[in-house]
């Protein structure tokens, strides 16, 4: 018994290291697979390129030009980063129906080989297909007119033949870039009776299925869809929760859609799916066993034999959105979802005796808090208006037992202590018996266009901007972590002369180093109108630090630590951001390729510095010729400590490559089974099944100079099992032939017997194990 536990520990901690994979563009840049509006199309193309998605890229195409996007601009072979800025869409409706869109554009390109920008305007033409109900079309690009920039970068004016210029009225939801997105577009179609749509995001759904679909949503007063987390499960199908709820306002119904995820190889694109919606019985891909969820508070009937899958802290997107009081409570359980009190607590008016240390102590039980709050209402009455959200909440415990209560927050627009910007704020929350009770039912809240929203630094950029649109400067000198001017006075003053103020935010998320802490550098152009008339053209940079909360200490948001705007909309100051450059300021370094590779594929994995750490913060690197023809093939080879044990420790390595490419090397292992028996412990039999890979391998060792020879060329690493003794361990020897790491050499002694008495596995790169 004691050898079969010990072979299945190993086991977890092979498997759990093969899900480190290194850090690549599909990992930088966030996946948007948008065509709700002309603008959203865009940013989805940017994004197909920037991760090298191509055949998603030419799925944006309509299929009478599909290709065509290669001919006048060979983007795949020049760019590492696509950002694409819009300007003001124009639309004309065409005889048959179908809706034409002008799209203006500045497309900035980055390249791979020496990080050079180059920029592009011209116009996209796109097509939107009347909706049938026969069959469905998406927006789509039909033709394009790109051509290179000079030195002075404008927006284009005029595209198409000077059409109306007015906004759609009912734009309808297309967005599959994440489930909960995907959820909503379907739920989007049902109730526009687009039932052509809703089966273009729904596999194997018969129309009639969709209409007894439609049918159980409109039964509802309202239905709150994707709020809780998505579920990743096996296969690539992740699980999304919804609640129906309904008339009486006094209990809801739970389901589940199970979502496959987008399939984005080189040579084919699916997009997501939903492949499963299931409200009742016990279905292979439900959520759990779905049932009526009393709402009022209520205590666990008792353990549940089939616990969801929740998702870890380091899975769940971060979030941290103010814009109205729907998202203020998702971003509210995003922060205690993810085990981060201080923030939440930040979320809290000081008044209400909400800590942090509180907000753990309660929640310290719970894996999950799926949270699904109605639509907001608001009471109007006195100087102060105040927000009510009734939510709510499906509990996940650690045994897997799953409970649900209600509540009702109330929040107010604060203006901090000493002054400063008034933020959405939780007052107070209760635990009412029905919806109607929570605040003034009958004042449904339309939510506007404000946006107050932190959760990444393009967000924070828009918010900005949002602010000084509204000329809510407090707000604005709110998201700069170092102060913009020398007071506020002086910066409200700057902007007396100033009228209508625009900016288009790119997509670009470039890690650089500012002052020694990593950011985001995110490109923007800005068009601001002097009360005159006269427009100003201004381009640059911002960049975005990442928040910090701290176990002790106030919860300090992500904010502006730097900027490099310029007057103008010249490729010199595009090119300035894509360099990380700041007049006037300590110069920005950006990390080399592979210490960048292995913070975003280690992150939130090995152990972070902290003051008096003995172990190295630095890797190793070592110069690694190339063949003797080929003397500017030389590449670096960087050993990075992760994490120690009690008795080892692991470490990563990666190769920068001649080319400027960066990959993490791997290194095979056996995989053998053992029979063990005996006390004294001895092997019986021994079975070799194969190899599999490992991405940080274990050594005895607390020092990564001390793994690789640069003579030999060869890494030796010994990993024991336990202290003391070191009577059971393995222990490999990998040539670097040809840039790769090949296994030489492996033994295994797997018996704590006092003894070392190891087993060859591996001789010479041959399996000698009999």
């Amino acid at each position: 018994m004691r050898g079969l536990t010990r072979v299945l520990v190993v086991m977890c901690v092979l498997v759990a290291t093969t899900l480190v994979a290194p850090a690549s563009a599909q990992d930088v840049v966030p996946y948007i697979d948008n065509r709700s509006t002309p603008e959203t199309l865009l940013a989805s193309l940017a994004s197909a390129f920037s991760r090298r998605e191509g055949a998603r890229v030419q799925h944006y195409f309509d299929r009478a030009e599909a290709g065509g996007f290669t001919a006048g601009t060979n983007w795949g072979g020049f760019t590492r980063n696509v950002s694409i800025l819009t300007g003001p869409t124009s639309r004309i409706v065409g005889d048959e129906g179908d809706t034409i869109y002008y799209v203006p554009a500045v497309v900035i390109l980055t390249s791979w080989r020496d990080d050079q920008v180059r920029v592009e305007t011209g116009c996209y033409v796109m097509r939107r297909p009347p909706i049938d109900s026969r069959w469905f079309r998406p927006l789509a690009i039909v033709s394009y007119t790109l051509t290179p920039a000079g030195e002075d970068v404008r927006m284009p004016s005029d595209c198409g033949s000077n059409p109306a210029r007015q906004p759609e009225a009912d734009v309808p939801l297309d967005d599959r870039s994440t489930p909960e997105a995907l959820i909503l577009s379907f739920h989007d179609a049902l109730a526009r009776g687009e039932f052509a749509r809703a089966r273009n995001y729904a596999l194997g759904q018969t129309p009639t299925a969709l209409i007894a679909h439609a049918d159980l949503l409109a039964q509802a007063a309202s239905v709150v869809v994707g709020a809780g987390n998505a579920e990743p499960e096996e296969g690539g199908v992740a699980m999304v929760p919804m609640i129906l709820m309904e008339r009486d306002g006094e209990a809801a119904t739970i389901g589940c859609y199970a979502i496959r995820a987008a399939r984005t190889e080189t040579f084919g694109f699916e997009s997501m799916k939903i492949v499963g919606v299931h409200f009742t019985g016990s279905e292979a891909l439900a959520c759990r066993d779905p049932a009526e969820i009393d709402v009022a508070p209520s205590e666990p009937e008792g353990p549940n034999d089939e616990p969801r899958v929740v998702m870890r802290v380091e899975e769940r997107p971060y979030r941290d959105d103010r814009s109205n009081p729907e998202v203020l409570i998702q971003s509210y359980y995003n922060a205690l979802n993810r085990r981060e009190y201080a923030r939440a607590a930040g979320y809290w008016a000081a008044g209400a005796g909400i800590s942090a240390e509180a907000l753990a102590e309660e929640h310290a039980f719970f894996v999950n808090l799926g949270v699904f709050p109605s639509p907001a209402t608001y009471d109007p009455s006195g100087n102060i208006t105040t927000f009510h959200v009734y939510v709510l909440v499906q509990l996940t415990y650690e045994d897997g037992d799953t409970h649900a209560v209600a509540r009702c927050y109330s929040m107010r627009l604060i203006e901090e202590d000493g002054g400063g910007p008034r933020k959405l704020t939780i007052v107070e929350a209760s635990q009412p018996n029905h919806a109607d009770a929570c605040g003034a039912g009958e004042n449904r809240l339309e939510i506007g266009t404000r946006r107050d929203d932190r959760s990444d630094a393009a967000s924070l950029v828009r918010s900005l901007y949002d602010a000084l649109y509204r000329a809510d400067y407090a707000r604005a000198w709110s998201y700069f972590a170092v102060p913009p001017e020398a007071s506020f006075e002086d910066y409200v003053a700057g902007f007396a002369d100033t009228g209508e103020i625009m900016a288009v935010v790119g997509n670009d998320l470039r890690i650089v180093i500012v002052d020694g802490e990593s950011a985001v550098s995110v490109p923007i152009e800005i068009t601001a109108m002097i009360r005159d008339g006269a427009p100003i053209s201004y381009s640059g940079c911002y960049f975005v630090g990442p928040p910090h909360d701290a176990a002790e200490g106030p919860f300090e948001p992500a904010a502006i630590v730097g900027w490099d705007i310029g007057e103008g909309s010249g490729s010199a100051a595009l090119q300035r951001c894509a360099d990380g450059v700041r007049p006037g300021a300590p110069p920005i370094v950006e990390p080399d390729p592979a210490t960048a590779a292995f913070g975003l594929a280690y992150a939130g994995i090995c152990m972070e510095p902290y003051e008096h750490n003995p172990y190295p913060e630095e890797p190793a690197i070592y110069e690694i010729p190339g063949p003797a023809d080929e003397p500017k093939a030389t590449w670096q080879l960087y050993v990075f400590f992760c994490s120690p044990g009690m008795y080892s420790s692991s470490y990563a390595f990666f190769a920068h490559r001649a080319d400027g490419s960066v990959e993490q090397l791997t290194f095979a292992i056996p995989a053998v089974d053992f029979d063990i028996k005996g006390d004294p412990e001895f092997v019986e039999s021994a079975t070799f099944r194969g190899f599999h890979v490992e991405y940080d391998p274990v050594d005895r060792s607390f020092d990564p100079t001390v793994l690789f020879d640069p003579v030999s060329m060869t890494v030796f690493v010994h990993h024991p099992w336990r202290a003391g003794p070191s009577d059971a361990f393995t222990e490999g020897r990998w040539m670097l032939l040809d840039g790769r790491f090949v296994l030489v050499d492996y033994d295994i002694d797997p018996t704590f017997d006092f003894d070392q008495n190891p087993i060859p596995i591996v001789r010479d790169g041959q399996v000698v194990l009999q």
